[in-house]
């Protein structure tokens, strides 16, 4: 989703007025790190552990701010300006991002794109799945699929690189962060491992997604085939007699018992579909799409893997065939 000239102005002018607000790695204050997206604050909470309490750790999507419709305040900037890291996703709609850095050369960032390489998925139109219209010349270039924090695998990668960045700059707590991220890859490994399990058990290996599909990298590591109304940034909340009707079929060929939505739907296409395929109780089920989350600094508070837990759950019952 593209930003407006206006929003690019702004943040330029405002990254102005804090160059050289960058904090020095040597300094004794709090180490301040800054991230976007959910994934990669809990990421970082993880391989910090107990040294997040000498930290300041920043994350800029809190409160349920979606990804795609989100902009940085003069707050933000500031943040992002002083802090000793800036992690972030690095996909179309952070494309803000690159004007910050532009604007202050001194911000030490990560960009979890980069480290993820040939690893980054195009988005991918799948049949029956409604295109948004093209934009000109601009949309002729690759658009790349920005949900990497779906797959587990590029969770581990981007931890690796997070506590790489971490032992850069504060070395003399290297050894506890390098701990942290080996007992934290450990556990993405198990739950990876209870994913392939579930999957290589399961009557079908095709789900029907009637929303956007941010889950090409979920779908694409454990061999799931899919059908969807949207790609996963698509801005579109109504689906065409096309690809309701579509998808209705897909659903009494492949015999499937669920429809699933994202949270926060307000299922009206999974309605739709439902209704379409004239079959008797089909559920509705909602997958996580693990974007962003509230997150008050609670025990009970929730964390990537215990989404990512849940959404397994969802997964279990939704490669079901009806009976």
């Amino acid at each position: 989703m593209k930003k407006m000239l206006s929003l690019m102005l702004t943040v330029v002018l405002s990254l102005s007025l804090f160059a050289g607000c960058a904090k020095s790695t040597n300094d004794n204050s709090k180490l301040k790190i800054v991230t976007t997206v959910f994934s990669c604050y809990d990421w970082t909470r993880e391989i910090l552990g107990d040294e997040i309490e000498n930290a300041e750790l920043t994350y800029l999507l809190n409160n349920g701010i979606d990804l795609h419709s989100y902009q940085p305040t003069s707050g933000d900037l500031l943040s992002i300006a002083k802090s000793n890291l800036f992690v972030y996703v690095g996909g179309e709609s952070e494309e803000w991002v690159s004007n910050v850095l532009k604007s202050n050369k001194d911000i030490n960032s990560l960009k979890i794109m980069d480290v993820l390489k040939d690893s980054v998925l195009e988005e991918e139109v799948v049949e029956g799945m409604q295109t948004p219209e093209k934009e000109g010349k601009e949309e002729e270039e690759p658009e790349y699929d920005e949900h990497i924090w779906t797959s587990l695998r590029n969770a581990s990668a981007a931890c690796d690189e997070i506590c790489n960045q971490l032992c850069k700059i504060d070395g003399k707590n290297a050894d506890k962060y390098k701990k942290n991220n080996k007992t934290y890859k450990q556990k993405l490994i198990n739950l990876f491992n209870q994913y392939s399990e579930v999957v290589e058990k399961a009557d079908t290996k095709t789900i029907i997604v009637a929303d956007r599909f941010p889950f090409r990298y979920l779908v694409e590591d454990f061999g799931i085939n899919y059908y969807a109304a949207f790609v996963g940034c698509s801005s579109e909340s109504n689906a065409s007699y096309e690809t309701t009707n579509f998808l209705s079929k897909k659903l009494i060929d492949e015999n499937l018992s669920c429809v699933i939505v994202l949270d926060g739907s307000d299922k009206k296409i999974a309605k739709q579909v439902i209704t379409g395929s004239k079959l008797d109780n089909i559920k509705i089920l909602e997958l996580n799409s693990m974007q962003t989350a509230t997150v008050k600094g609670k025990k009970g508070d929730a964390t990537y893997l215990s989404i990512a837990q849940s959404n397994l759950e969802v997964l279990k019952e939704a490669l079901v065939k009806r009976g």
